[in-house]
């Protein structure tokens, strides 16, 4: 055997060593990757359930709010709990209703008169509701 064929065998011998070698790593970083992203999906997967379990308890006190009609501390509850989170987990307005009904009045009157009556009509109807629902729009047709 020459030098130069025994260098080569030992060249190839090194080089296939290091192949090896680098293949190993490889692998073991595969491996990592691997448990890195089973890891993460876990927590995601967590994550997930734990949004999930807010929005269901958060609907479950909203509508024992309104079974019990608690709509107004309901809702100073809700400012309250979601000021403190890091998401509106609970659901702000219970529900938004309109409410169209119509009053019918015989008599006469001037503007200034008619004025005044739909001012107490909004009187009346604002005491009816909770600070916050007002009633702003009232339509006065004359007969």
């Amino acid at each position: 055997m020459t030098d130069t064929n025994i260098t080569e065998q030992v060249s190839v011998a090194l080089w296939e060593e290091r192949v090896a070698t680098e293949r190993t790593r490889a692998d073991l970083m595969q491996e990592r990757a691997d448990l890195m992203e089973a890891r993460f999906n876990e927590h995601k997967l967590r994550a997930d359930n734990a949004e999930s379990d807010l929005l269901v308890i958060g609907e479950a006190v909203r509508q024992e709010a309104v079974d019990r009609e608690f709509c107004s501390a309901y809702e100073d509850f809700v400012n309250r709990v979601n000021s403190r989170t890091h998401g509106s987990w609970l659901v702000e307005r219970l529900e938004s209703v309109t409410v169209r009904f119509t009053v019918t009045v015989s008599g006469s009157g001037n503007v200034a008169e008619m004025a005044s009556f739909v001012d107490g009509v909004r009187s009346v109807l604002n005491g009816a509701f909770d600070d916050d629902e007002l009633v702003d729009d009232i339509d006065v047709l004359l007969a």
